[in-house]
């Protein structure tokens, strides 16, 4: 990547950059229409930054212009590098009322901006465990707010994009934290941070008051984790209602807690950057202060006091003026998605705060990529990632909306997020000029589609000239001349897919190139099933490894040794006799004694495994076969896989029953 003085982009955000090269191409288009008054060129519509729109909001304009009219005939001193007394006894009075809990205001701490609060945060507990964990890892869901990656943070996701309308649970959180601390055995990268984005930036989703409850239940077996929790849209939440927080929903917790809010977004300040950390931790807060004071001495004093007293005044009825005015831009782009066929994948999946809203244009992967667009990318040939989308998008089709990659997400997905916020007139531009581009784009695919099927046709003539009739009569069916809208395009693409699989799986059972390429499939699978079986041998391996300490530290029958044999690998990562004994180990290498050991002990379920499998290819195979030897093929792999599925499901019963604790602690 490069800038647009064509210098290499580095390690400037990619959110940045893109804004970057809209204002160079805005300013460039503008200058052409100085020099070229006759020639039309579309202006650029932004719709991949944040970019709030609603007027600013009424008492933080009423604040500055009395502020500096009072301000004339003064000089103005250094302040507190916490904040000012007075702006932070009216937030805190503010806040107290948000969370219906008590904040102090030693709780507050006034910050340049969410990026700065963010900034401060994240070096406080780099600080804080530089000496006994310092790659320790942040749990948050994944995709997540671009600058979380940043400051050389450990991520490990939440990958929300598993579950039902891409929502956070408390089952997926509870899952990424067993997942972190078993990799921790290897890298000592344990979790000490949670992070939640609630309203969340980008996917739009908002956590109830029953999902943070069960959340909160989780995060009371943690004690020693920290919670970060970026609300810089909280009063956002698209059904009017007052945002509900962790802190509110669980005060037991707010020792432990962090908070970042933002007057960027709701209140339309984002160039001002007013915003504020709390914390509750007495060690916390100092530390932070130090961070501040090393970044930038103290935030602004009239923007603390601007931004306190638009807060101690901000009710549920500004809320509903900021949903009225988002909402309906929202739903706009929500239904143009929908008609264009360009909604996420998941049905469920429903914008619920902030302005944003994601799409997939994943139609668009495999499309030439624009030449203008080498100076940026600074490559050439087809389009492969969503980020080459975003900049073909901006430099042949005058709109900017940003790549879910830069969130964390597969660059190869082709999803976008496009924020909502420009004009009714501007929206409706911005969705037109998409749905043309993707209506082009799925043109091209449904001429590649009928070029292939045309040239399978001709093998196809030569095997079963019936078939061959039908594929023809069903390709006509689906091309309907009079549906040429891009849902229409994308449906009958779909169709033509199916069939021109139908054709090639027709062919592939008729040649012996395609046993070879059944039989290539059947190899992959059971290297895919020899490194699934590698991964299950080594943590049996460390359990015995577990169950041997356990012998030695407790070999009498007692209430402490049945609570360590019932440990779960979590627990036993918290059992400090347990972290010295695995540090011993040469990096937790098990002896070969174990290894022989578990190998022993699951022979028999190698074997079951073995013959399932090999059931399971023969089934396989005989689906390439012709019809002669089909049956047969299909008799000796179900025989093979029940005989193989018999041994190992006598194995698993006759290990359960044996050995109940030790199968507990396997499972947890």
């Amino acid at each position: 990547m490069r800038t647009p003085q064509g210098q290499p982009a580095g390690k400037i955000d990619r959110i940045m950059l893109l804004a970057m090269w809209t204002k160079f191409l805005r300013n460039k288009r503008d200058d052409n229409l100085t020099t070229n008054p006759v020639e039309v060129i579309p202006e650029i519509i932004s719709a991949g930054m944040g970019k709030p729109v609603l007027p600013l909001n009424k008492y933080t304009s009423m604040f500055m212009k009395d502020y500096w009219d009072k301000a004339s005939s003064s000089a103005i001193d250094y302040g507190d590098p916490q904040g000012d007394t007075e702006p932070r006894v009216i937030m805190a009075r503010a806040m107290s009322s948000w969370y219906e809990t008590d904040v102090d205001p030693n709780n507050i701490l006034f910050t340049v901006g969410g990026a700065g609060a963010l900034q401060g945060i994240f070096a406080t507990l780099k600080t804080l465990h530089e000496e006994t964990t310092p790659n320790f890892r942040i749990i948050t869901p994944f995709p997540y707010y671009t600058l979380y990656g940043d400051y050389d943070n450990h991520l490990y996701p939440i990958d929300v994009m598993k579950n039902t309308g891409y929502r956070l649970t408390a089952e997926s959180l509870q899952l990424s934290i067993n997942q972190a601390y078993d990799l921790a055995i290897e890298d000592h990268g344990y979790p000490k941070v949670i992070l939640l984005c609630d309203p969340n930036n980008p996917l739009s989703t908002v956590l109830g008051k029953k999902e943070l409850e069960k959340i909160a239940d989780i995060l009371r077996k943690y004690p020693d984790i920290h919670i970060i929790l970026d609300e810089a849209y909280a009063e956002m939440c698209l059904d009017g209602n007052k945002h509900i927080s962790l802190l509110t929903a669980a005060p037991d917790l707010k020792d432990r807690i962090i908070i970042m809010r933002s007057a960027t977004k709701a209140l339309s300040a984002a160039g001002e950057r007013m915003a504020i950390t709390i914390a509750f931790n007495e060690q916390i807060m100092a530390m932070l202060l130090q961070k501040n004071i090393s970044n930038y001495g103290h935030a602004p004093r009239s923007l603390q006091m601007a931004y306190a007293t638009t807060m101690s005044k901000f009710t549920l009825e500004e809320q509903k003026n900021i949903v009225n005015f988002y909402r309906p831009k929202l739903e706009y782009v929500k239904r143009r998605l929908i008609e264009m066929g360009a909604n996420m994948p998941d049905p469920h999946y429903n914008p619920e705060g902030t302005f944003y809203i994601l799409g997939d244009f994943s139609d668009l992967l495999g499309e030439p990529l624009p030449e203008s667009t080498f100076c940026a990318l600074n490559k050439k040939g087809q389009i492969t990632t969503d980020e080459d989308i975003t900049y073909s998008l901006l430099f042949e089709d005058s709109v900017m909306i940003a790549p879910l990659s830069y969130f964390g997400m597969p660059k190869n997905k082709g999803y976008m997020r496009i924020t909502c916020s420009g004009t009714d007139k501007e929206l409706e531009k911005l969705m037109t000029r998409l749905e043309k581009r993707l209506t082009i784009a799925r043109n091209n695919i449904k001429d590649a589609y009928l070029n292939e099927i045309h040239e399978k046709l001709t093998i196809l003539i030569n095997i079963n000239k019936n078939l061959h009739h039908d594929i023809l009569d069903e390709i006509n069916d689906i091309i309907d001349p009079n549906k040429t809208s891009s849902i229409d395009i994308k449906k009958q693409n779909e169709k033509l897919g199916h069939a021109l699989s139908a054709v090639e799986l027709f062919i592939n059972q008729s040649t012996t190139a395609g046993q070879e390429k059944a039989a290539t499939v059947i190899q992959a699978n059971f290297r895919g099933h020899l490194a699934r079986k590698e991964t299950k041998l080594k943590i049996n391996a460390q359990n015995a490894e577990w169950y041997q300490f356990v012998d030695q530290i407790a070999p009498n029958p007692s209430k402490i040794r049945s609570d360590l044999i019932n440990f779960s690998l979590t627990e036993r990562l918290e059992f400090t006799p347990w972290k010295k004994h695995i540090s011993n180990l040469n990096n937790q290498s098990i002896s070969a004694h174990f290894f022989m050991q578990v190998l022993l002990n699951n022979e028999m379920k190698i074997v079951g495994s073995l013959l399932l499998l090999a059931g399971l290819a023969i089934l396989s195979l005989s689906i390439s076969t012709t019809a002669t030897l089909a049956l047969s093929g299909i008799t000796a792999g179900v025989g093979i896989g029940l005989v193989g599925f018999g041994i190992f499901y006598k194995k698993e019963r006759h290990e359960s029953s044996i050995a109940p604790i030790h199968e507990h602690a396997l499972t947890t």
